[in-house]
């Protein structure tokens, strides 16, 4: 019983050491490829934005902005999220979701968008939707 004791302690010195080296690897990797972002919905600001794309600011400060619309819309009810943004190597990769309306609406002209504020240029940037279709730069 006493050497099954001291074994079972020999083989977790070995897994312990595996553990925490792969932590550490995990924290340094995730640690490279963080970086800082900010979102706003429409909900925060009153643009409107004619034209499906997205629109480039710099706005001063390391602060940058990328407003990402859907246009002009007849009714209510339509909506632009941000899924996910990930980093790979200067590269970023925003992806939206537009949502339809979802019964009745009110008939006025809206103006989907969001705003994506980052803390860093991209030396590239790509913003499509959930189906893959890009968003142009619109100026």
């Amino acid at each position: 019983m006493k050497k099954s004791k001291k074994f079972n302690k020999l083989l977790l010195i070995p897994i312990l050491l595996i553990v925490l080296v792969g932590i550490s690897l995990v924290l340094v990797f995730n640690y490279n490829n963080k970086f800082r972002y900010k979102i706003y919905d429409s909900n925060d600001m009153d643009y409107h934005f004619m034209d499906k794309g997205y629109y480039y600011e710099e706005l001063g400060g390391d602060v940058y902005h990328y407003v990402i619309t859907s246009g002009e819309k007849s009714t209510g009810g339509y909506s632009i999220n941000i899924e996910s943004v990930t980093k790979s190597n200067d590269n970023i990769k925003v992806i939206v979701k537009e949502e339809n309306p979802d019964g009745p609406t009110t008939t006025a002209f809206t103006y989907p968008y969001v705003i994506l504020e980052l803390y860093e240029v991209p030396s590239n940037i790509e913003i499509v939707d959930v189906e893959g279709n890009t968003f142009d730069r619109l100026n």
